[in-house]
This record gives structure tokens, sequence and C-alpha cells, in this order.
């Protein structure tokens, strides 16, 4: 059971995600690969002040998310969150909180996750299959490299 004060800091942190942050999905030319790609996720978050970077990044820590952060040139500060079960993680403890991002946590939760996890994204199928969800992302652009349409045709699929 999460106690008051925890679900108060739980709703902050989903109220900085909704309003800050993204999270996506992308295949990338990667040639260690069978088939020449791979799959990177990411949850990036964009903070303006210093403490609440650090309230954020505490809050990582302390739930065993694994974040970096780097300063940019403007003076803020960008945390992300690249491996696969941090990103589940933060989706699993936010997402009922979460009213902006709850679409994409509940999407890479229950499609694009379980897919990671059975090794789908080793396979020409699997990773078309995987871009085909992350493209109803909201962080989803048209102007990627490789869309789904793009990938059946370089991966013969």
């Amino acid at each position: 059971m999460v106690d008051e004060e925890s679900a108060e800091t739980t709703a902050y942190i989903a109220g900085l995600l909704d309003t800050r942050g993204s999270l996506s999905v992308s295949a990338q030319q990667h040639q260690q690969t069978r088939h020449g790609f791979g799959i990177h996720t990411d949850f990036r978050v964009r903070i303006n002040r210093e403490i609440v970077m650090a309230f954020f990044d505490d809050w990582c820590i302390q739930n065993g998310i694994y974040s970096t952060v780097r300063e940019t040139d403007a003076g803020n500060f960008i945390v992300s969150i690249s491996r696969r079960d941090d990103i589940a993680r933060i989706c699993e403890i936010i997402g009922p909180y979460s009213l902006a991002l709850a679409p994409d946590m509940e999407l890479f939760l229950d499609g694009i996750y379980p897919l990671l996890e059975d090794d789908e994204h080793e396979t020409a199928e699997g990773i078309v299959e995987i871009v085909k969800m992350a493209e109803q992302l909201s962080s989803w652009t048209e102007n990627r490299d490789y869309d789904s349409k793009t990938l059946k045709e370089e991966l013969g699929v």
C-alpha cells in the first residue's frame, strides 16, 4: 500500500513527466544485430530547475531506476532513462497517476515491452511490429528515418 506522502510524491512526478517528459521507441541501424537494426527505447524529461532535477533524480534512485543527467548549454537539464526495464518500472509506478502520458505508458507496458522481453526485436517481423506500435506514441514524428513501412521494405517483410 502506498502511504499518503508517497502518493503525493508520485502524483507530483506524474505531473512533471506529463508536462516535461516524452517516451520514445525507434529503430536504428545497428550493425551487430542479425538484421542490421536495433530497437532504441528512451524516456526523457527536460527540466529547467536544478532543484526539480535533483528531486526527480533522487526519486529515480529510490525506485531503482537508472537515469543519466545532462546539462544543456542553456542551463537546462535532460534526464534520460534508456533501459527498457527502467522505463517499464516508471510506467508501472507513474501510469495510474498520469494524465497526458498514460496512453503511451499503457502502450509501452502492454504492447511494446512484452515484445522486447520475448526477444521479438531480434526478428525482422518483430522489429516492424514494435515500430508499428511505436508510431502510436505521442512522441512519434513523421520525419523518422525508419517507420514501419520503410522497415518492411528494408527487411523484406
